[in-house]
């Protein structure tokens, strides 16, 4: 990384105002059972959520719909699998979010799209 991009790296950092822990499904073996168990994998990484509304109008459509797009912003070095849990923390307000594709990975930050958490897959 040249210094310029880790300038650029150093001053996105700086708009980073929240926390995410992600968590997986691991396997658990006990007594020769195996189950499936919540574990968190990286805590407390640095982040920011942005927030937009699209709305989609046809000429038929009597109300608009809208829905948003959830996008998390954190440092590259981080590897996040899609489908991981999310808890993201800000003003003492967690959410849950689910990675719901593959990350965009750039020298300076990654994106990631993320979805309301609903529940395991």
């Amino acid at each position: 990384m040249n210094n310029y991009q880790l300038a650029m790296k150093k001053a996105l950092e700086k708009t980073y105002d929240s926390t995410c822990d992600v968590k997986i499904l691991k396997p658990n073996k006990i007594n020769g059972i195996t189950k499936m168990e919540e574990s968190t994998i990286l805590s407390n990484i640095p982040c920011k959520v942005s927030f937009s509304n699209i709305s989609k109008n046809d000429e038929t459509d009597k109300e608009s719909k809208t829905s948003q797009i959830i996008k998390l912003f954190l440092s590259p070095e981080y590897k996040i699998e899609p489908g991981s849990k999310l808890v993201i923390s800000k003003n003492n307000i967690s959410t849950i979010y689910k990675n719901s594709g593959v990350p965009a990975i750039y020298d300076t930050h990654q994106e990631i799209m993320l979805e309301v958490w609903k529940d395991w897959a």
